[in-house]
């Protein structure tokens, strides 16, 4: 007979994760309540550490994006003027 298994949701195993962070027991005592096996748990952490660890490097790209778009429009801005400026006084006096 094969045994069907379980999926627990994404809200069920952050909570599990949080206990396991911010509890006095153990990790073996948690999984035990929750009725799940602690290779589980800290399975669950490792991918919830790694998934924060992804979405701050993504913020801070996004943030470095930003700057040097704004960095680039400021020196196309800069470079246009200057063409502007070479038009007019290159020009021949009437």
């Amino acid at each position: 007979m094969i045994k069907k298994r379980k999926k627990y949701d994404k809200e069920f195993r952050k909570e599990a994760v949080n206990l396991c962070l911010h509890s006095e027991k153990t990790v073996a005592e948690i999984a035990e309540d929750l009725g799940v096996e602690k290779y589980l748990l800290y399975q669950w952490r490792r991918r919830l550490e790694k998934d924060e660890s992804e979405k701050e490097i993504t913020y801070e790209s996004r943030k470095e994006l930003e700057t040097l778009k704004k960095e680039l429009a400021d020196t196309r801005l800069e470079r246009d003027i200057l063409k502007k400026a070479l038009g007019i006084f290159s020009q021949t006096p009437k």
